[in-house]
């Protein structure tokens, strides 16, 4: 270990960080973690992610700002499921996928075989790679922080040899309930979290929403830039990949107050009908799109009591 002063740290030429996707959401040679419970579209989430790296296609509305080859090392689809599935997305977007690559094989750990990993990188210039599920790849536990730092560890000695971007799929505990419903608290309950967010330059989580074939997508850490908004996804089951959601509320919202100002209970009422969310959940997305200038209040000049919404200045 080399220590430096200040003045030879300042004097250091060290580049910017240089964003894959979107404003600095995935680094090159960054690292990410996509989270959330079974059955919230996380490997459908990842695998699309990988393969509009390798396409250049923009990725629900996050550019794509240099097409690079990349691998989707995935432990728990048949293989022909992994089969269809890439058709489904070539399919979709309309090219063949040629610098996408996908594993057929089920015994890996990345601890014990990561020099294999880096070898097939190498020998094909794969620039991204997504694990997916973590679990499925370690050796011991997961509740373990000794088990999880040899994870990171070892996802830090293929970004190290590969200058690839790094992400791993990994998968949220159970939980806690309160009368009836699952109480989620984010990224603490993910297992071995501490661990993974600390290593981590960004951190995705699904939700699960009151909607069939639809989760939520909210970004949770992005270490050299801005959080970007939340989003909804669907799943479209006749192309069989992930599409923006229809019933997504800020999209609802913003095309309500395009044809004029509304008040917040007629807000709260369209997103009850159209997006299933109750009064505090749709009450808190207009304060959160306030917060974020796509939105602004003021008082209705027929009736000072009440408020009156209009789109901000971000739309």
């Amino acid at each position: 270990m080399k220590i430096l002063s200040m003045d030879e740290l300042r004097n250091l030429d060290i580049p910017e960080p240089l964003a894959l996707v979107g404003d600095n959401l995935f680094l090159w040679n960054g690292k990410f973690v996509i989270y959330g419970p079974s059955g919230t579209y996380n490997s459908f989430l990842t695998q699309q992610l990988m393969f509009c790296i390798s396409e250049g296609q923009d990725w629900f509305g996050h550019k794509v700002h240099q097409t690079v080859p990349s691998a989707y090392v995935e432990l728990e689809s048949t293989p022909k499921g992994k089969q269809q599935r890439l058709e489904n997305l070539g399919l979709a977007y309309g090219v063949r996928g040629t610098q996408f690559y996908q594993t057929l094989e089920y015994d890996f750990s990345l601890t014990r075989d990561f020099k294999v990993l880096i070898k097939e990188m190498q020998e094909r210039g794969i620039k991204a790679v997504a694990l997916d599920p973590l679990n499925l790849m370690m050796e011991g536990s997961e509740i373990s922080g000794q088990v999880m730092a040899d994870i990171t560890r070892a996802a830090n000695i293929i970004r190290a040899e590969t200058q690839a971007l790094v992400g791993v799929v990994h998968h949220m505990n159970k939980g806690s309930y309160h009368e009836g419903k699952r109480v989620d608290k984010g990224i603490d309950e993910a297992s071995g979290h501490k661990n993974l967010m600390n290593w981590t330059d960004t951190a995705i989580r699904v939700e699960r929403v009151d909607l069939p074939y639809t989760a939520k997508v909210r970004v949770d850490k992005v270490r050299e830039g801005d959080l970007p908004p939340e989003q909804w996804v669907r799943f479209d089951r006749d192309m069989k990949i992930l599409v923006p959601s229809d019933n997504d509320p800020r999209t609802l919202i913003i095309a309500k107050l395009k044809a004029g100002p509304a008040t917040g209970g007629e807000i709260d009422k369209m997103l009850k009908d159209q997006a299933g969310m109750g009064k505090n959940a749709a009450s808190a997305m207009r304060t959160r799109m306030e917060g974020e200038d796509m939105l602004r209040g003021y008082a209705d000049p027929t009736n000072t009591k009440r408020k009156l919404w209009i789109l901000g200045e971000r739309i």
